[in-house]
């Protein structure tokens, strides 16, 4: 993998390009060091927290678009380890779920009704699944970790993007923010393109 803080500091080379006339960089956090060496957690993210503490990264367009006239943005919100290995009881599950919702570790907290993350169990694995909060279903992303992290920098952590994801995954969503991904980021972001990130899951998928 390459040096994660070295791909951080990119996106916001990135984000700072794009501040003047599209978007405003509204939060930006990162402390390097030796967050994590537990054993619990697998291979690439624990490679992660070996170099960096956590991620916060938020923006937002400076106009409003669209017909609903909202702002696009982005968040990205990796936590610190020692969150992600906590007992999320209550806000991912409750009495009476499933074992595998308990078993559900929030690795990335980009809003407070969905989340991303890994499944604490014996398998020790990268696979990243997405849920939003009062679901009683994980749902695959189709990704590790490492693959995660690939298309978050290619999405620059855009609003829900894990949903276009499930869109190239699964050829559906359960919302609208698959369209406004595909939408918005071109205009924005004038380098990307839909059909690279295709391509890019494709690259990185779990095969």
């Amino acid at each position: 993998m390459e040096n994660i803080y070295s791909r951080i500091k990119k996106l916001n080379v990135e984000l700072k390009k794009t501040l003047n006339d599209k978007i405003n960089l509204t939060d930006y956090d990162i402390d390097l060091g030796n967050e994590s060496s537990s054993a619990l957690l697998p291979k690439y993210l624990a490679e992660f927290y070996k170099e960096n503490s956590h991620l916060k990264i938020e923006w937002e367009t400076r106009e409003l678009v669209g017909e609903n006239s909202w702002k696009p943005c982005g968040r990205i919100n990796i936590l610190k380890a020692d969150l992600v290995l906590s007992d999320w009881k209550e806000v991912v599950y409750f009495d009476g779920d499933s074992q595998e919702l308990k078993q559900f570790k929030i690795v990335d907290n980009f809003v407070p009704e969905a989340h991303c993350g890994f499944l604490l169990n014996e398998n020790n694995s990268d696979a990243m699944y997405y849920h939003e909060s009062g679901e009683p279903e994980l749902v695959p992303l189709g990704v590790d970790f490492s693959g995660y992290l690939e298309l978050m920098f290619m999405a620059r952590g855009f609003w829900y993007w894990q949903q276009a994801v499930l869109l190239i995954k699964n050829g559906r969503t359960s919302t609208t923010a698959a369209g406004d991904f595909k939408t918005y980021m071109p205009q924005i972001f004038p380098d990307f393109k839909w059909e690279e990130f295709v391509g890019l899951w494709e690259r990185v998928r779990i095969k």
